[in-house]
């Protein structure tokens, strides 16, 4: 099963819910047994109050842990060159997609490019797959919020993230918000109007820079041509959730 958190955090879980995550701070992303993830959320710096994107992201399996911050990695709080092991587990890069692997054929992904309407001035988009079958009963995560939509933010004992990192992003980003809900998507067309942009123009934009996009895509690039201030990386994204 596969699940993706992209753009101003939109989630796809891995049951195919759809639900947004704006925000900031740390919020766990997957939690299942032997796997954890959790994603860093810093704010816009104009346009619309409630956007966000992605600015770190770590996962542990087992007890080792990769975080990826743009294009820097670590593995197990230590700064490495890829192609790098930490642990059992594989990171490797292409094309600026950073994946980290596991034995069991559990992966994530991440890639990043620059959007300086937002206070980290880039984004990540995040892709975790997963043999586990069933995601019920543990604790809640963004990629199981068809169970709970509720997201607290995660405890800093409960941090994969390091002090530094978290200091870091913290300094450029605002303190941690205390509770979230991933929510159904807002109208596109309504983050548009709050924006005094015309959704017809941000639609044409968004339908040219990813021509293969479904509806929901579209929408979720319109969400964010708005919220962000243009189609750059809304169009990117567009393009990595459905491309040609």
């Amino acid at each position: 099963m596969v699940c993706r958190s992209t753009g101003d955090p939109h989630v796809k879980t891995f049951g195919g819910h759809r639900c947004d995550l704006h925000g900031k701070g740390v919020f766990p992303l997957v939690e299942l047994p032997n796997l954890r993830a959790q994603t860093f959320h810093c704010p816009a710096t104009r346009r619309w109050s409630h956007a966000s994107v992605i600015a770190a992201v770590a996962v542990e399996y087992n007890s080792d842990v990769v975080t990826i911050v743009a294009e820097t990695v670590y593995g197990n709080g230590v700064e490495v060159t890829l192609p790098a092991t930490v642990g059992v587990l594989s990171v490797t890069s292409s094309r600026g997609v950073i994946q980290v692997s596991a034995p069991n054929g559990m992966y994530l992904r991440s890639s990043h490019g620059r959007w300086s309407a937002t206070l980290s001035g880039y984004y990540q988009n995040v892709y975790v797959g997963t043999p586990q079958e069933e995601t019920s009963g543990y604790t809640p995560s963004a990629c199981a919020a068809e169970h709970n939509h509720a997201m607290p933010s995660v405890a800093a004992d409960a941090q994969l993230f390091s002090t530094a990192t978290v200091e870091a992003l913290t300094a450029a980003c605002g303190e941690q918000d205390d509770l979230l809900f991933c929510g159904a998507p807002v109208p596109a067309c309504d983050v548009c109007a709050a924006t005094n942009t015309e959704c017809d123009e941000a639609r044409a934009a968004c339908r040219a820079a990813c021509p293969c996009g479904d509806d929901d895509a579209i929408d979720d690039c319109v969400l964010d041509y708005c919220a962000l201030a243009g189609a750059g990386g809304a169009g990117a994204t567009c393009n990595e959730v459905q491309p040609c």
